[in-house]
């Protein structure tokens, strides 16, 4: 016997609110999360650069005193193993016979690293 007089119709319109009002608040939470990370690495002198609908999350900002793009990727794996690259755009590696074999990778100090982590873990891209 249903103690409230409460038919199904309405138990259902209810629970239905119930999830609708829980999607909203997660969504207002990361979008809140996602704003502060972005805002740190803009503050770190990155721009997202990402093309619309790309795996790929993209970051680059020019350094003036070694004259290179450095660009940091936050790349989605099929098998799970997501990474993250650091790499100078115009900078090629080369082999000991002058042959180029990449771009030259570029470190990242904590506070980027921490930065580019939140985000990687906002995006869903935890291994």
């Amino acid at each position: 016997m249903n103690m409230f007089n409460i038919n199904n119709e309405t138990l259902n319109n209810l629970t239905n609110k119930v999830i609708e009002t829980k999607l909203k608040i997660k969504s207002d939470i990361f979008n809140y999360r996602n704003t502060l990370v972005e805002g740190m690495i803009k503050e770190l002198g990155f721009h997202n650069v990402t093309a619309k609908g790309s795996p790929v999350e993209s970051y680059v900002r020019y350094n003036d005193e070694f004259k290179y793009t450095h660009v940091v990727e936050l790349c989605h794996k099929k098998n799970g193993k997501h990474i993250l690259q650091s790499y100078a755009k115009e900078v090629l590696a080369r082999d000991d016979n002058g042959v180029s074999i990449g771009n030259c990778g570029v470190g990242l100090t904590y506070t980027e690293l921490m930065a580019f982590t939140l985000k990687m873990k906002l995006l869903g891209l935890e291994s």
